[in-house]
């Protein structure tokens, strides 16, 4: 698979996930993810499984996050698995934004 067929991927799975979130679809969301899948939030403790997944997703939308608006930057392929570092824009009520730090993706074909 070539890199470029690897970032058409990530954008499809990335418009496929701002869908879920913002249909308020936590267990859709957790759903997207492998029962391993990690998630780095920044300033906080790695989230692991499909459980605390949906978790994490359900408090961020219970706080007044509306949309969130995945922006790929750099993908890297090393064998079987892609790395995808990005940023997310979150929105919440009136569509007031703020952008999160790098965060880093990670999956296997």
């Amino acid at each position: 698979m070539t890199v470029q067929t690897i970032k058409n991927t990530i954008h499809n799975r990335n418009k496929v996930f701002m869908s879920t979130y913002e249909n308020g679809d936590a267990a859709g969301m957790a759903e997207l993810n492998t029962e391993d899948a990690e998630f780095l939030p920044p300033n906080a403790e790695t989230v692991k499984g499909k459980t605390a997944i949906k978790g994490l997703f359900q408090s961020i939308m219970d706080s007044g996050i509306k949309a969130i608006k995945l922006i790929t930057g750099e993908v890297e392929q090393h064998g079987d698995t892609a790395i995808e570092v990005s940023k997310a824009e979150l929105y919440g009520e009136g569509g007031q934004s703020s952008m999160m730090p790098n965060i880093l993706l990670s999956g296997r074909e």
